[in-house]
């Protein structure tokens, strides 16, 4: 392995451990935590909700100037994604009520049939 490592006119090889090493490897350590994971899963959930107002609703550009100008977008840019996510699953409750309704008269449809055809 040493021949790997080295180059032909190399007689040695030297590794610097940087200062924050210690506290990199204590991270790491924690992240392998039952605690840790479970945060992140929250954070994974909040990241992906900015990430939608960012790129979907245009949260990153302000645009009128003042703090409470910008705050009032912020709360109509959440409140607008908002209302599309209940819209999408008004629309995703009526498709599945709408194919449990034509599965329930299909298979009421073909009870009759055979009790009648009997």
């Amino acid at each position: 392995m040493r021949g790997e490592c080295l180059g032909s006119k190399q007689k040695h090889r030297t590794i610097r451990v940087r200062d924050n090493f210690m506290y990199l490897q204590a991270r790491r350590q924690e992240m392998k935590t039952d605690a840790f994971k479970e945060k992140m899963k929250r954070r994974a959930g909040i990241e992906g909700t900015i990430s939608e107002l960012v790129r979907g609703y245009g949260l990153r550009r302000a645009r009128y100037r003042g703090l409470a100008k910008l705050q009032l977008q912020s709360y109509f840019i959440g409140a607008a994604c908002n209302i599309s996510r209940w819209i999408r699953k008004l629309m995703l409750d009526i498709v599945i009520f709408v194919r449990h309704s034509i599965t329930a008269y299909g298979e009421l449809l073909t009870f009759q049939y055979t009790h009648h055809a009997a």
